[in-house]
């Protein structure tokens, strides 16, 4: 997930976007690493406003009431940052506070979050990748509710060396999720 954000970030960050990462710790990490090696001057570009870092647990945490998303909150926590980010230009963002929810198995949490950016990109314009685990959505609960997560985007897709997700996200869009 990590290489696949850091690739989308990197080209986003060439063409000009602004960006703001959400991410687990373990994940920006990688992306820095990436970021840093394709020539992202990271603390410049933190200090000129045009790259915005928090962590997805963290904020998942700063968001939630009484273990779902609450909306106030997110307007604070992310819609200022991304809207201020739109304001002056382009603006890319990977985000995995949905994964954070689905990994504690909370996948109607996630897709109420889901909700909240889609809402969201009626009133600023960016891209949005989402990054989520297949191995979230092993349990039967979490499979049941997937095509309502893949439903919340525009695009979905498996990572090649991710078996397991394409595997999922076919059974979802042949709908054996709901009847098998």
């Amino acid at each position: 997930m990590a290489d696949a954000a850091a690739a989308f970030l990197a080209d986003a960050h060439g063409a000009g976007d602004s960006l703001l990462i959400v991410a687990r710790e373990s994940n920006w990490i990688s992306i820095h690493r990436t970021l840093t090696a394709r020539g992202v001057d990271i603390g410049a570009e933190t200090a000129n406003g045009r790259l915005i870092a928090m962590n997805a647990v963290t904020k998942v945490a700063e968001l939630s009431r009484q273990g779902m998303p609450h909306a106030a909150s997110f307007d604070v926590a992310i819609a200022q940052p991304v809207c201020a980010l739109a304001a002056k230009g382009r603006v890319s963002i990977f985000g995995e506070m949905v994964d954070v929810l689905a990994e504690l198995d909370e996948v109607d949490a996630a897709i109420a979050l889901e909700d909240m950016w889609n809402t969201l990109a009626e009133r600023a314009c960016f891209r949005l990748m989402c990054g989520y685990s297949s191995a979230h959505f092993v349990s039967r609960r979490a499979e049941l509710r997937l095509p309502d997560v893949c439903r919340a985007h525009t695009h979905v897709r498996s990572d090649a060396d991710d078996p397991l997700g394409g595997w999922l996200l076919k059974r979802s869009q042949l709908g054996f999720a709901a009847g098998a």
